[in-house]
């Protein structure tokens, strides 16, 4: 099999991707917002902790959770970089130059996803783990030591950002729209399980990407929440369909 193709088509996408001012401000906002909202959880929470806050004393999982916890808000960069690296040929007109340099559209569109997936790795890993070790700085005496359990739920953390990006990236193929899988994605996060569930039922709503994306990176998960293989298998679910969904869009749609 002849991988020379699906090579130099990577090769071009990070060339393209990563010269992008746009793009590359996106990782920064990433990097810098979630490190800076870890920081100030973690004030905040020791705050709250010295003050012998009852909400915050009743809170099943551990204080260190908040340093992982905010990978829900400092996601919405990452997503936005996702997006735009596929919609933005299509607001520039360079996806006719595309379809006409590539060799097909798959190999195209899954060079396009390959680039993505190891740029979100490599800016998540660093990102994931100095968010952590400076709310637990922050926190002081309320921090976590970085046992076996955090190292795990880190690990859980990094997928959940790949997958919410490859989410975002494939849903902006099939619509060919920023505005789209944005507003579906940070609306979900922000708070669409929360309606969900008290419209349906919390059971619904674990199967929601959000919901099962959460329980990724646990430390010490709570009693009756799905454990983290199940949460993985419903985000991979929802990624996977994306993919097939988008690969057929673009294979049948016109530029």
């Amino acid at each position: 099999m002849n991988y020379r193709p699906f090579y130099r088509s990577c090769k071009a996408e990070y060339i393209k991707l990563t010269s992008l001012f746009s793009l590359r401000l996106t990782l920064a906002l990433f990097v810098t917002g979630t490190v800076g909202l870890a920081l100030l959880a973690g004030w905040s929470l020791k705050g709250a902790l010295d003050a012998g806050e009852p909400l915050v004393l009743e809170d099943p999982y551990p204080p260190a959770q908040a340093g992982l916890d905010i990978l829900q808000y400092g996601i919405i960069p990452l997503m936005v970089f996702a997006v735009r690296s596929i919609t933005i040929e299509y607001s520039s007109g360079m996806a006719r130059l595309s379809a006409l340099a590539y060799p097909s559209r798959s190999i195209h569109l899954a060079a396009k996803a390959t680039v993505v997936t190891l740029l979100v790795i490599t800016i998540s890993v660093p990102t994931v783990t100095s968010g952590y070790l400076v709310n637990s700085w922050m926190l002081g005496s309320y921090g976590e030591p970085v046992t076996s359990a955090v190292i795990i739920a880190m690990i859980g953390a990094v997928m959940y950002l790949l997958l919410m990006s490859l989410l975002a990236f494939f849903i902006a193929a099939i619509t060919r729209s920023t505005i789209v899988p944005l507003a579906t994605l940070i609306t979900m996060l922000l708070a669409g399980s929360q309606i969900l569930s008290l419209i349906t039922s919390a059971e619904i709503a674990r199967f929601t990407p959000d919901r099962a994306g959460v329980m990724l990176f646990r430390i010490a998960p709570a009693s009756g929440e799905p454990n983290a293989w199940t949460s993985f298998l419903i985000i991979l679910l929802w990624t996977i369909t994306a993919s097939l969904g988008s690969f057929i869009s673009v294979n049948r749609r016109d530029v």
